[in-house]
């Protein structure tokens, strides 16, 4: 007690006492109707650690709302002493009230012996102890949800793409957490493989699902494919058609037209599903696109045989402009080889590898003497 207990003394302890109850009933109020911890700890089967720990703290619980209810009635009982106010406790009633136990059997054994000045802080330091515990519960709930939301998830995945169940041990450290969130450590080795091995999964389904969801897309651009594939070869034909006619021997390289089987193989995809699917769309998709490059390379060869003729002849008019402005086209050894390089390059078939070497040697016709002069 204060060396003096005067009504100025009584009236702000009054007032202290009053603000601890507000804070109490919030605090109490808060716990009691947030989504939190409690709610949980209440009506969830519990397990082990968490167990454990609601078996102590159902028991504060109940201390603390009974000490809150004991600590309003008293505080009420003692109200300021005011004279002008009738009724009300005079000034020493007050103080005694003030500094004697609160009478009531809700009151928790600890603190019957503790006057009605010092349950204020005690209301407001258990009611914090308390909703720290709670908080914990529910950081752990916390986990505890984003766990089971994975196992939802990765159940609707599997079913989405007709994959066989592998969430039994998610599903197991889910069922343990539930029951058991403060002693299930989901950081430990054992459960984060568990949880990172049911993500990893989990991602690979989404992307399988996001793939046969653009299926049909692809089906039907192997569909456009085929038939500029079918486009292409039939180029291949005539290109090969036109050097076989004007090349001799062009040894061009062999290769079958592969519409046909690739159509056939793109039909067959509509009676196959599941992973035979996932499997068999990439693969034609790959073989399409060979195919595509073969016929590319494949012309370009034919056509390259044809291009190397014409280059051949714009070198063979090039260097007889050349032999003409040196005065040396009517001379009778560059006519003999002009005679030979021209007949090669405009007979059809064309041997290439000879009208080469010929186009070469009159090249050389025109080069000087080792005289001085003009060979």
């Amino acid at each position: 007690m204060p060396a003096i207990v005067d009504r100025a003394w009584i009236a702000r302890t009054l007032t202290q006492l009053a603000g601890d109850r507000h804070r109490v009933a919030d605090a109490l109020f808060a716990l009691d109707t947030a989504d939190n911890g409690l709610a949980y700890l209440r009506t969830a089967e519990l397990a082990g650690a968490t167990r454990e720990l609601w078996e102590r703290l159902a028991p504060r619980l109940d201390a603390l709302w009974g000490a809150f209810r004991a600590f309003c009635g008293a505080l009420d009982a003692a109200g300021p002493p005011d004279a002008a106010r009738p009724g009300r406790s005079p000034l020493t009633a007050v103080s005694a009230l003030l500094f004697a136990p609160i009478a009531d059997e809700d009151v928790p054994a600890g603190l019957r012996s503790t006057d009605l000045v010092d349950v204020g802080p005690w209301l407001t330091e258990e009611c914090r102890q308390v909703t720290a515990v709670v908080a914990e519960v529910a950081t752990r709930l916390t986990e505890v949800t984003a766990l089971t939301s994975l196992q939802t998830r990765l159940d609707a995945a599997q079913r989405a793409v007709g994959a066989g169940d592998s969430t039994a041990a998610l599903r197991r450290l889910a069922r343990r957490a539930e029951a058991d969130p403060i002693g299930t450590d989901l950081t430990d080795p054992g459960a984060a493989a568990v949880v990172a091995a049911a993500t990893d999964r989990l991602d690979e389904l989404t992307r399988l699902a996001a793939a046969r969801a653009g299926y049909p897309g692809r089906i039907a651009a192997l569909g456009e494919a085929l038939e500029r594939l079918a486009a292409a070869e039939e180029a291949v034909t005539a290109a090969n058609a036109r050097a076989t006619a004007k090349i001799r021997d062009p040894r061009l390289p062999a290769g079958d037209a592969l519409t046909g089987r690739l159509s056939a193989r793109l039909g067959a995809l509509d009676r196959i599903r599941g992973t035979a699917l996932d499997q068999a769309l990439p693969d034609l998709e790959q073989a399409v696109a060979a195919a595509h490059d073969a016929a590319r390379d494949r012309r370009a060869f034919a056509d390259g045989l044809i291009e190397r003729r014409e280059e051949l002849r714009g070198r063979l008019e090039a260097y007889r402009m050349k032999a003409v402005r040196s005065g040396l086209g009517e001379r009778a050894d560059v006519l003999s080889a002009y005679d030979d390089a021209h007949a090669l390059l405009w007979t059809a078939p064309c041997d290439l590898a000879a009208a080469t070497r010929a186009v070469v040697a009159y090249q050389r016709s025109l080069r000087p003497s080792s005289g001085g002069g003009t060979a």
